[in-house]
């Protein structure tokens, strides 16, 4: 199992993202912009970050 970080600042995409990943037997962590990404990050590492290229306030 490896840990996965989607950010994306759609609850829509997060969610569909997420479905496929978790059905593979992966740990998902969400955020929703850069900033929450980055929280998530100071508190423990991931295997692979997935995130959305075109996102405000970064």
């Amino acid at each position: 199992m490896k840990t996965i970080l989607v950010v994306d600042d759609s609850t829509t995409l997060r969610q569909l993202t997420r479905a496929p990943l978790e059905a593979a037997g992966h740990r998902v962590l969400e955020a929703q912009n850069g900033v929450e990404a980055l929280v998530v990050l100071r508190n423990g590492s991931v295997d692979l970050i997935v995130v959305d290229i075109n996102m405000p306030g970064m």
